[in-house]
C-alpha cells in the first residue's frame, strides 16, 4: 500500500463512485493475509490488495470512498477465522498465499488442519465451500493470484463459467494478464 497514499485513493474512489451507476463496493476481505498495521495487511499482501485496488480503479468498479479491509486468517496466531465458515459480509475477495494441498499430496494429511506451516481448513477441499462461501459473504468481485494446479488455491474453486455458479471471469482490458502478480478476476453474474 505504500504506493498509494489511502486519503488520496479514498478521494479517487469517491470520484469513481459518484460517476457510477453501480452500486459502489464497500468490504474487501483478504483471505489468509496477515495483519499489518492499522487494520491493513502486512506489506507483502498488500501489495495484492494495491493490485486488486488497481485494477477496480482501471476497470471503473466503484469502491466507497470509505471502504473496509478486513484480514481474514485462519491461523489462530492471526485471528483464527476461516473464511469457508465466515458470515461476515464482502463485497471484494482477495485471495492472498493460500495453500493448495493436492498440488503438494506428499504434504497432505488425513485431517488437513495442519499442512507443513500452512493451517487450512477441513473444508479446504470440498468442490462447494469455496463457491459457496463466496456466494454465503455477499462478494461481487473475486481476485485469485494463483492459477488451478499451482501451489495456490486458484481460481477453479469458485467454479468461474460453470451454468452452476455465480461468478463468471471478468472480462476487461484490465485483467489480461502481463504477469505472474496480475490476478485472475472473477464477478458475480448479477454485478456489472
Amino acid at each position: 500500500m505504500q504506493e498509494m497514499a489511502l486519503p488520496a485513493l479514498r478521494a479517487e474512489f469517491g470520484r469513481v463512485a459518484a460517476n457510477s451507476n453501480l452500486v459502489p463496493l464497500r468490504t474487501i476481505s483478504m483471505v489468509g493475509a496477515y495483519p499489518g498495521e492499522e487494520g491493513l495487511p502486512d506489506a507483502q499482501d498488500g501489495f495484492r490488495l494495491a493490485k486488486t485496488l488497481r485494477l477496480l480503479r482501471h476497470c471503473n468498479i466503484p469502491l466507497h470512498p470509505e471502504f473496509e479491509v478486513d484480514v481474514v486468517n485462519i491461523h489462530p496466531a492471526h485471528g483464527g477465522r476461516d473464511f469457508l465458515k465466515e458470515t461476515k459480509p464482502a463485497d471484494v475477495i482477495v485471495l492472498c498465499f493460500l495453500f493448495n494441498p493436492p498440488s503438494h499430496p506428499e504434504l497432505y494429511m488425513e485431517e488437513p488442519q495442519h499442512v507443513g506451516i500452512h493451517a487450512i481448513s477441513t473444508h479446504h477441499l470440498s468442490a462447494t465451500a469455496w463457491h459457496d462461501s463466496a456466494v454465503r459473504v455477499g462478494a461481487k468481485i473475486i481476485t485469485v493470484f494463483g492459477n488451478d494446479g499451482d501451489t495456490e488455491v486458484g481460481p477453479g474453486v469458485f467454479k468461474p463459467d460453470k451454468n452452476d455458479s455465480a461468478f463468471v471471469r471478468l472480462v476487461h482490458p484490465g485483467t489480461a494478464r502481463h504477469d505472474c502478480f496480475d490476478p485472475h478476476v472473477l464477478r458475480h453474474r448479477q454485478y456489472i
